[in-house]
């Protein structure tokens, strides 16, 4: 993907992240402790790509097969250690509809809150390949607002951990007047559920942080 131009274009999300951040601010190799088989892709719907790449059939030597989703029309990659998926922000009432990614041969899955993740990102190195990543803060605090719209809990949970985990990070290395620029950024009814939820998880040190 990196060499066929792709990895430029396209905003890892997700659990791949959290390693990635431990090694963007303390150089350390995390990446060995992930378990988790799904690996997602944020496109934003600006992005113009260069020339067209058939990414399913150029990870097909590698394993990977194309899962439909009917009726939707939905793809996903599969391979027996990875799923891999691309989503784009859906704006306004949306369409249920995948978003076409023509040039990649690929549609997305179009989510809420997208747009957090796309519009502040960063540049983390992994074994000499360029990946793109929203920046830690933004990460956080997204994983805080949609772990209150998680109807399923295991996942909430999970979110709410992710999301605690990076803000705390993002505390120990003085990323303080970022957290405060981008909360206050973010929609009055989001910043309430986030002081709410900080709250209840007495992470006291980031809504310190918030509270300034």
């Amino acid at each position: 993907m990196n060499d066929a131009g792709v990895l430029s274009k396209v905003i890892l999300i997700g659990s791949w992240c959290l390693p990635l951040y431990k090694e963007y601010y303390s150089g350390e190799n995390a990446m060995s402790a992930l378990r988790t088989r799904d690996i997602d892709f944020l496109v934003s719907q600006k992005t113009k790509f260069e020339e067209k790449v058939n990414l399913p059939k150029m990870l097909e030597d590698m394993g990977f097969i194309e899962e439909y989703k009917y009726p939707e029309g939905l793809v996903k990659l599969i391979h027996p250690e990875l799923i891999m998926e691309f989503l784009v922000h859906k704006k306004g009432r949306g369409s249920s509809k995948p978003f076409p990614l023509p040039f990649l041969s690929m549609n997305a899955q179009r989510l809420r809150f997208l747009d957090l993740l796309e519009e502040n990102t960063i540049e983390v190195i992994f074994n000499g390949i360029k990946i793109i990543v929203p920046h830690p803060v933004n990460f956080g605090l997204h994983k805080l607002i949609i772990s209150n719209r998680r109807k399923n809990e295991e996942k909430s949970i999970k979110d709410l951990q992710a999301g605690l985990s990076v803000l705390n990070l993002c505390v120990e290395n003085k990323e303080e007047e970022k957290i405060q620029e981008v909360f206050k950024h973010i929609l009055q009814k989001q910043q309430k559920g986030i002081i709410e939820l900080l709250a209840h998880e007495k992470a006291y040190k980031i809504l310190d942080v918030i509270n300034r």
